[in-house]
């Protein structure tokens, strides 16, 4: 499977604070993948972004 690489961030707090993911898109078939770098960040994600009714919106 072919691809390419690329990263975003998760917004924590002020404009210097986020969670770093990796990205992945497969230039084939156009899956895209979107996964958190550092597991530790996890906790930090979920707290800054809640989910609602069962569902993260």
């Amino acid at each position: 499977m072919a691809g390419a690489y690329a990263g975003i961030t998760v917004k924590l707090g002020n404009w210097s604070s986020g969670a770093f993911t990796n990205l992945y898109i497969c230039t084939t078939c156009g899956y895209i993948e979107i996964y958190v770098e550092d597991d530790a960040d996890l906790p930090k994600i979920a707290e800054r972004w809640p989910a609602r009714n069962g569902r993260s919106e």
